[in-house]
């Protein structure tokens, strides 16, 4: 069989030409027919003027052959009157005549004539000019037909261009509008937007050229046999909204991935036997795919009824695939948005869900909070958990599930009710059924209930009689332990829907999410209940306190609460329920073991009835905010240590009196006594006896010169004198000698006429106790210099109170990595925060070596500010120098992973710069940040939003202050959100600096 396409692109034998021969001579009439029917011309031939314009008007002919001499209507008025009207005015005119006068041929050309033929003419000279006229007639014809083309494809383009710039509110409204346009385009009545998935298409989109619609509203076009007969109607009740793609037209698009054009349908029988053919009876169509991201996402359908007489041209094809390329570049653009709307919810949605988790009571109410959010979210119909039994051994299904309530039919509710009773009386062995199979494998499964699944318990039929098509099977995990892998299942969720749909692995993923959220709750649930068993059976007093005092929260423990009952403690601070010397130490405590986040212990005393009540309190970091105070009550060890205590009095303050080290010497030097503890480690060597020798002989120099000058100063004075010093002390063991450095407190006494008592004291603890002190100390102050500026710093140090203040003249400079977003999705967050830390680290190099002040970082973006705290009168100069830095240095910046992403592509970074006046300060009373307020601020980050990549954007205020040291660029005028129009510059670089630049000089300024 021929194919149609190629049958209606051939092209036909042309008809002869068609000559009109005017002459009121009959035998020169007959002469002229003869001669031109032999050449295979038609000829019409008549006798005067009148009938000669009627037959022209009637059917046009492509010559005319006229007489002059003509009785009631000469040639010439003939010629004038077929040139005057529209249908004739371009059939050209040979003039045939007797009359050789020159003046009679002018007449006749002056007419509108082309050609003129004396009488009597010769047969070749006629046919000659005759066959002439005809072909510079055919060529006129078929140029005003490429004109006509070219009119049309211009208006096409036109319409194109129109569709590319317009803005559109939806998807829907984009669709309808190149529908409709398509329409008008290739004069087809209906149109459709198709979109592949798998064998099957899913319309998305339709139109009519008999009115616009959607797909749900009919199409109705007049079918081939005529007006007002046949008609064909659409209706969106018989065509499903998903479709077998073998039975329909859009098969053969995706199958050549190019376009496909169809004068009739119903010569081809690859087509006439679908059911698609068979239902519409469509007989001319043009499609072509739709490609996304390189990929065919769907196919640009236009149909007609009628078998399409001429064929499909080139240009047909052309228009049709660049509305498709079109189409698809929106709908990338639509789904990007769309998948970063989607990812925005979904973090959203689990971050809400994942705090109504942690605040449920318990683990029950927290599986009814996920399976009502989580098909809410899907739109599940019905959603269930299985839970381990005691031993292990099998799975029941707990009492936790979840059925929507609304907008359903009474039947299917009763339906899926029913699946649910059947379903609590069952117990799963390990394999058996959806949940014993995630629960045997741990790993999510999702089925689409076919006939086809095994199922021993009979339940996936239950649920399909039930209407339920397709689920999903999700294990939670037990918490991560030391290894970092979660291998234990504790629970299975299973969710149910109405749809039969292929699995959605961006729904798969956040149930996923959930369900390890879930696995974190029963885990963290499971230590809450441990621990309030434990609280149950202690014997202390356990209370929650915030870093004010206040009582957050009071364990219920097997003691009676000292202070009062837990409703009494609830709010109140500590000076309301102890005294205040005792409040003010427990209050201590709590804001040391917060700041520091190690456990502080503190004893205190209360009087209950005139009693005095000993507790030994342990504070514990809680959280950030909050520290656990437990109590126990030592009021029996304190009276044994009170007793001990007072008997003990007396000996600790002899002990605490006797020094380590005593010892006499005269005024000369000679050891009189030498007495010494046996813990005490003397710089005098053990095998030397001093007593009797010169100090000289058993000290060193440098300690031996001083014993004698503080001694001969005591003898001289007669009052005592206190000093310290430093002793290297060696002590030896097997062939090691180990060194340490000992501090001790020395006081030297009168004790005769010429002699001095030396009473030596290892101070080594207190010393060491003393430095520890002043290195942690150091360590905080480096620690808050870090956070804020030093000279906020120390105000800080001095008040509790808000610091602000203002500033005249300073400049702000944000900036924003180009596309990070986008990027931030295909990175890890370890990945991620590497190369933030690597790139702002260089950030804060920069911001060190211009003498700027850092201020923040809010994800990607970087706020750096001159002129404050200290001020700087070359503030700007300052910024605009950081801003070039950091274009030269965001090339530097790469990690594997980004090599990976973009290859060689390096990071772009947007920057924005204002300078004006701000309000700076610390506000607030915890987590101290140095900030920045005013329109400074806004417009320097409006300056770098409405920026370009990789450009510097200054308002023009800070273009007038930096003056003619630097190159600029003007921008012209945006429109600024708060600020409306203002005028901006590209700052390009500083003059003199060696670049190219230096060359162009200031372009715009």
């Amino acid at each position: 069989m021929p194919n149609p396409r190629e049958f209606l692109m051939t092209t036909p034998t042309p008809a002869k030409e068609n000559i009109l021969v005017v002459d009121d001579t009959p035998a020169n009439l007959r002469l002229l027919v003869t001669m031109l029917k032999q050449q295979g011309y038609e000829v019409r031939p008549t006798l005067n003027g009148k009938i000669a314009l009627s037959a022209a008007r009637a059917i046009p002919p492509d010559l005319v052959l006229l007489d002059i001499m003509m009785p009631e209507m000469d040639g010439y008025e003939v010629c004038r009157r077929l040139k005057a009207d529209d249908r004739t005015k371009d059939i050209p005119v040979i003039f045939l005549s007797a009359l050789d006068d020159a003046r009679d041929k002018v007449k006749a050309f002056d007419a509108g004539g082309v050609d003129y033929i004396t009488k009597p003419f010769q047969k070749a000279e006629v046919l000659a000019r005759i066959a002439n006229q005809l072909h510079l007639r055919s060529l006129q014809k078929q140029l005003a037909r490429q004109n006509l083309h070219l009119e049309n494809f211009g208006d096409r383009l036109k319409q194109l261009h129109r569709l590319n710039t317009t803005s559109y509110s939806n998807l829907n409204e984009l669709f309808a509008d190149y529908l409709a346009t398509g329409c008008e385009i290739f004069h087809f009545p209906f149109a459709a937007i198709v979109r592949i998935q798998g064998d099957r298409c899913y319309i998305e989109a339709t139109s009519t050229s008999l009115g616009a619609s959607s797909h749900q509203s009919p199409i109705k076009a007049s079918g081939a046999s005529g007006a007002g007969e046949g008609l064909l109607i659409l209706d969106p009740a018989e065509i499903p909204s998903a479709l077998p793609l073998s039975e329909t037209y859009c098969q053969l698009p995706l199958l050549e991935k190019s376009t496909v054009a169809i004068e009739r349908a119903s010569a081809r029988e690859d087509l006439s036997n679908r059911l698609f053919y068979q239902q519409f009876q469509l007989e001319s169509y043009i499609g072509t795919p739709i490609w996304v991201e390189q990929q065919i996402y769907g196919i640009l359908n236009f149909y007609a009824p009628e078998i399409r007489e001429e064929a499909f041209e080139s240009r047909d094809s052309e228009i049709l695939e660049l509305m498709a390329q079109s189409l698809g570049k929106f709908i990338a653009s639509r789904q990007t948005e769309l998948q970063r709307q989607q990812a925005e919810e979904e973090v959203q949605f689990l971050l809400t869900l994942s705090q109504a988790i942690s605040n449920a009571s318990d683990f029950e109410k927290a599986l009814e909070i996920a399976l009502r959010q989580i098909c809410e979210k899907t739109g599940w119909i019905y959603g269930e958990v299985w839970l381990e039994t005691a031993d292990r051994s099998a799975l029941e299904c707990s009492p936790s599930w979840y059925r929507r309530q609304h907008n359903i039919k009474p039947a299917l509710a009763e339906a899926i009710d029913l699946f649910r009773e059947y379903s609590a009386a069952l117990v799963l062995l390990p394999g058996e059924e959806l949940p014993g199979g995630v629960w045997a494998t741990g790993k999510p499964q999702w089925h689409t209930l076919s006939p086809d699944i095994e199922d021993p318990l009979l339940r996936l039929e239950n649920a399909r009689q039930s209407g339920l098509n397709a689920a999903f099977s999700v294990p939670i995990l037990a918490a991560e332990n030391f290894g970092g892998e979660r291998t234990r299942v504790l629970a299975v969720l299973s969710f149910f829907t109405l749809e039969t749909q292929e699995q959605d692995l961006r729904l798969s993923h956040l149930v996923s999410a959930v369900a390890d959220q879930l696995g974190n709750n029963l885990h963290q649930k499971q230590i809450e209940a441990e621990q309030r068993g434990m609280f149950a059976a202690m014997t202390d007093l356990t209370t929650i306190y915030d870093r004010s005092g206040v009582c957050l929260k009071v364990a219920s423990t097997k003691t009676a609460n000292l202070l009062g009952s837990a409703s009494e403690l609830l709010g109140k601070t500590l000076p309301e329920v102890m005294p205040q010397k005792t409040a003010d130490r427990l209050l201590e405590a709590i804001r040391t073991t917060l700041d520091t986040g190690e456990t502080q212990h503190i004893e205190y005393n209360l009087d209950l009835d005139r009693q005095p009540i000993w507790l030994d309190a342990s504070v514990s970091p809680l959280d950030e905010e909050s520290a656990i105070v437990v109590a126990r009550d030592i009021s029996d060890r304190k009276a044994t240590e009170l007793a001990l205590q007072t008997s003990e009095a007396k000996n600790r303050a002899i002990l605490s009196a006797i020094p380590d080290l005593m010892f006499r010497m005269n005024g000369e030097g000679i050891y009189l006594d030498f007495v010494q503890s046996e813990e005490f480690a003397s710089s005098i060597p053990a095998n030397i006896e001093p007593v009797g020798k010169h100090i000289t002989e058993v000290l060193s120099p440098e300690m031996a010169e001083r014993h004698l000058r503080v001694a001969r100063e005591v003898l001289a004075t007669k009052d005592p004198q206190s000093y310290e010093q430093e002793v290297w002390i060696e002590s030896r063991g097997g062939t090691r000698c180990d060194r340490r450095l000992q501090y001790e407190e020395i006081r030297v006494v009168p004790s005769g006429e010429n002699e001095v008592l030396f009473m030596v004291r290892d101070n080594s603890d207190r010393k060491r106790a003393e430095l520890a002190l002043r290195l942690a100390k150091q360590q905080s102050e480096r620690l808050l210099l870090n956070i804020l500026p030093r000279s906020i710093a120390e105000r800080l140090k001095q008040t509790t109170g808000a610091i602000a203040e203002q500033y005249d003249s300073v400049s702000i400079l944000f900036a924003d990595i180009v596309g990070f977003t986008p990027l931030s999705a295909q990175m890890s967050p370890i990945e991620l925060v590497e190369l933030l830390n690597q790139i702002f680290s260089e950030f804060d190099k920069l911001a060190d070596k211009h003498g700027l002040e850092k201020i923040k970082t809010i994800g990607d973006a970087y706020m750096v500010v001159g002129g404050l705290p200290e001020r700087k009168p070359d503030h700007l100069e300052a910024i605009a120098a950081m801003a070039l830095d950091m274009q030269v240095a965001m090339p530097q910046f790469k990690t594997a992973k980004l090599e990976q992403l973009r290859g060689e592509n390096a990071l772009q970074i947007r920057i924005g710069i204002s300078t004006g006046s701000v309000v700076a300060g610390v506000i607030g009373m915890k987590k101290f940040i140095y900030d920045l307020w005013g329109d400074t601020v806004n417009v320097a980050s409006r300056m770098e939003m409405q920026g370009e990549p990789d450009k510097i954007q200054m308002t023009a205020d800070a273009r007038a202050k930096l003056g003619d040291r630097y190159h600029f660029e003007k921008r012209g005028t945006i429109s600024v959100k708060g600020k409306g129009d203002m005028t901006t510059y590209w700052l390009l670089g500083k003059i003199g600096d060696g670049s190219q630049l230096e060359k162009l000089g200031d372009m715009g300024s």
